[in-house]
């Protein structure tokens, strides 16, 4: 992948559901899974965001910007495959 974060930011690969239950796509787009592994961060990333790549963290969903692999921007948060906010955005990590 050739998306390297600026700065403070973080670069996500939004973690996909698995699941049989059909969902509307307004309510799918409302509920899009905020649960995402940390691929990259920034050069000014603090010290303890930089540890976080490889773990699973809770973002926002609204933060940032969903992204594909081509580094395009994406409307529709379904069809990302990443996802790109600033260091402060993440809400935390899962265990």
């Amino acid at each position: 992948m050739a998306i390297d974060p600026l700065f403070a930011r973080v670069l996500l690969q939004r973690e996909k559901l698995k699941t049989s239950i059909i969902i509307p796509d307004i309510a799918a787009k409302r509920n899009a899974p905020c649960i995402g592994t940390v691929l990259k961060t920034g050069d000014t990333c603090e010290d303890r965001i930089k540890g976080l790549v490889g773990k699973k963290v809770l973002f926002g969903q609204h933060a940032g910007t969903w992204i594909n692999e081509d580094g395009t921007a994406v409307a529709d948060p379904l069809k990302a495959e990443f996802f790109m906010c600033m260091e402060e955005d993440l809400l935390g990590v899962i265990e």
